[in-house]
């Protein structure tokens, strides 16, 4: 397991696999790009296909260092981030959150800051999005990251039995790396990393304050 230290977020890689429900709740709230009608349809069922997949992308748990969104949680975890790779060259993002972090834009912060390990330690060429055309939410923050809108895909899935458009966007590492952006914070080891598991251990053993 890996800390990245922000200024307003902290980020655990790989997401712990026992939080995985709540990112359940997050995406349901926000009726998201993979929450259509091949979805599953309970938490349960999404932590069984999660367990599944984890072990094969990049993934990423947002925590709310300071607790700005005043979740009452031992260790406030408040969005996922994980990159699905396509092929050597290519992944896509995938990401998650509660209302309040999006409020506070602690997930765009979560965005460079897991953007740029992505970069760091992968050989990438570029990093691709699905939104959903009614998702505002995540289509401003792309439009905030400098994301490219590179196609409107109409009816390419269904809630609900009802067409949904879909938006496809994208950015290179030239394009990202040659932006204002720093590439920062250092990857911060945890101290016991082939043994803390869970968001509690790591609570406990000082990682998150």
């Amino acid at each position: 397991m890996r800390i990245i230290e922000g200024d307003l977020v902290d980020l655990i890689s790989p997401f712990p696999r026992h939080e995985l429900k709540r990112v359940f709740g997050w995406l349901y709230c926000y009726k998201s790009i993979i929450e259509t009608d091949v979805f599953p349809k309970t938490p349960e069922e999404y932590e069984q296909q999660m367990l599944k997949v984890i072990p094969n992308v990049l993934s990423y748990a947002v925590i709310d260092k300071t607790n700005t969104t005043n979740h009452k949680h031992e260790a406030p975890l408040v969005g996922m981030f994980a990159f699905e790779p396509m092929s050597e060259w290519n992944a896509y993002i995938h990401l998650a959150s509660s209302r309040s972090a999006w409020k506070k834009h602690l997930m765009d912060e979560a965005a460079e800051l897991s953007i740029n390990d992505v970069f760091k330690t992968q050989p990438f060429l570029r990093l691709s999005g699905f939104i959903l055309e009614e998702n505002k939410p995540v289509r401003y923050m792309a439009k905030r990251m400098g994301w490219t809108y590179e196609a409107l895909l109409e009816d390419w899935v269904c809630q609900k039995d009802i067409p949904k458009n879909v938006i496809h966007y994208g950015f290179t590492r030239k394009k990202w790396l040659d932006s204002t952006r720093p590439i920062k914070p250092e990857v911060q080891p945890a101290p016991t990393p082939d043994t803390v598991e869970t968001i509690e251990e790591v609570q406990s053993n000082g990682i998150l304050g």
